[in-house]
């Protein structure tokens, strides 16, 4: 599943800014992060909110396998062991709206960048998916994040990807004039 492909249109993505209180101010995040050709994807102070659309997949299908593949827009490898973890949303948020206090406009996270993991947390204190950064793709085992989904007839509002400072890197985003370079979502299933 990539934007472009087979007439898939389905990826959303906003970067959350929450380096410090002034995280959305336009002198920190100039216009909505959620329509660049590119992201950074890197800790959870800045980190990338990303949401396939996974409704092709039929109702009662048995998911086999799932890989997340994101390209790199810069030739930087890793140089330190890393560790990404992707956390389930639990907010329909709007791609164009949502920022480090609000997932839509004028509906707040419980704690900025939806921090809050208590009753009705924004986020479920649950690791989707985990991992190392590769080179010169980024790519994690998704299987039981599309299970989640589809399996498990969860809400699916996305997920929430960071590190732990180990890898900092570019992203091509749905938005990338190089459309083999978007994010990929490729998935194995039984109808």
């Amino acid at each position: 599943l990539r934007d472009g492909e087979d007439g898939t249109s389905g990826w959303r993505d906003t970067y959350l800014n929450c380096h410090g209180t002034d995280g959305p101010h336009p002198s920190r995040s100039p216009g909505n992060y959620g329509k660049q050709p590119s992201l950074e994807l890197f800790m959870r102070h800045r980190g990338l909110l990303m949401q396939v659309d996974l409704t092709g997949i039929p109702p009662g299908a048995k998911v086999l396998a799932a890989r997340l593949v994101l390209s790199r827009t810069t030739d930087g490898k890793p140089t330190k062991p890393n560790l990404f973890v992707a956390e389930p949303c639990t907010r329909q948020r709007a791609e164009e709206e949502a920022n480090c206090y609000e997932y839509a406009a004028g509906k707040f996270w419980k704690a900025v960048s939806g921090t809050y993991h208590g009753e009705d947390a924004d986020f479920l204190p649950l690791f989707l998916a985990y991992g190392p950064t590769g080179y010169p793709a980024a790519s994690w085992d998704f299987t039981e994040a599309v299970k989640h989904w589809v399996e498990g007839m969860n809400a699916n509002h996305g997920f929430f990807l960071y590190g732990d400072s180990g890898d900092y890197l570019r992203i091509h985003t749905r938005e990338s004039a190089e459309e083999k370079k978007r994010p990929a979502l490729l998935v194995a299933y039984v109808p």
